[in-house]
C-alpha cells in the first residue's frame, strides 16, 4: 500500500525512510495518548481497502491506555457492510453507543463485555 501512501490518497510525497518524522506525525497510532473522546470502530476481517491489522493496532494502543474504545469486526465482510443482518446489528449498534454518549441511556451489554 505504500503507493497509497506516497502518491494515492494521503499524498505523504516520498517514502518513510526519507521523511519518517512526517509519517509518525501522521501516524493515529503514535497520538494515541491525546485521544480522550470514546471510540467505536468498525472494520471487518476482508476489508481490501485497509488492512485489518490497522485497527487492531490501534484498538490494542487505545485499550491499554486504558481508552473507552470498542471494535466491531464482521466476519467476511469488506470495506463496507453488504449483509443485511450485519448491516441491521452495527446500526443497533451504533444507535446504542450514541445513545449511550449522548442521550444518557444505560450502557448496553455488549459496551460491559468489552
Amino acid at each position: 500500500m505504500q503507493q497509497l501512501y506516497e502518491q494515492g490518497q494521503n499524498k505523504m510525497g516520498s517514502p518513510p525512510w526519507e521523511i519518517p518524522r512526517l509519517y509518525l506525525k501522521n501516524s493515529p497510532v503514535m497520538r494515541v495518548n491525546t485521544v480522550n473522546t470514546p471510540l467505536l470502530l468498525m472494520h471487518n476481517d476482508n476489508d481490501n481497502a485497509v488492512p485489518f491489522a490497522q485497527s487492531i493496532e490501534l484498538y490494542t494502543a487505545l485499550r491499554r491506555l486504558q481508552k473507552k474504545v470498542w471494535l466491531l469486526q464482521y466476519r467476511n465482510e469488506g470495506h463496507q457492510l453488504f449483509r443485511d443482518p450485519d448491516k441491521l446489528d452495527f446500526t443497533i449498534r451504533q444507535q446504542q453507543f450514541f445513545d449511550y454518549y449522548l442521550r444518557d441511556q444505560p450502557m448496553p451489554d455488549w459496551m460491559k463485555a468489552h
